[in-house]
């Protein structure tokens, strides 16, 4: 089990927290895992409502290696900038072609 450290400083609707380590697999842009790594951070990070946009995109970036973090590079840590990392990952990743053998 992994401490979360509360403080009385909020962001909207949320309370700052250091975030806790994750053990999930790291992807890095090989094609046929990337279904396996999108519902792994789907379940853990992506529909935890207790993170923020922000925390969430955090832990996005800290997950993504080599050709996939490339996709993103582009993007600075900010709030509104994770939604725009789930799309890109989407189009780049999610060719149902590719996925079918």
């Amino acid at each position: 089990m992994h401490s979360v450290l509360f403080s009385n400083n909020s962001v909207g609707n949320y309370i700052n927290v250091k975030l806790p380590k994750l053990e999930l697999r790291k992807f890095d842009g090989y094609i046929l895992q990337w279904q396996g790594f999108r519902d792994q951070f789907n379940s853990a990070v992506h529909q935890n409502d207790h993170l923020s946009d922000i925390q969430k995109f955090s832990y996005l970036k800290s997950f993504l290696t080599s050709s996939a973090s490339s996709v993103l590079s582009g993007l600075t840590l900010i709030e509104n900038n994770y939604k725009e990392a789930v799309i890109l990952l989407k189009q780049r990743y999610s060719n149902e072609q590719v996925l079918v053998l």
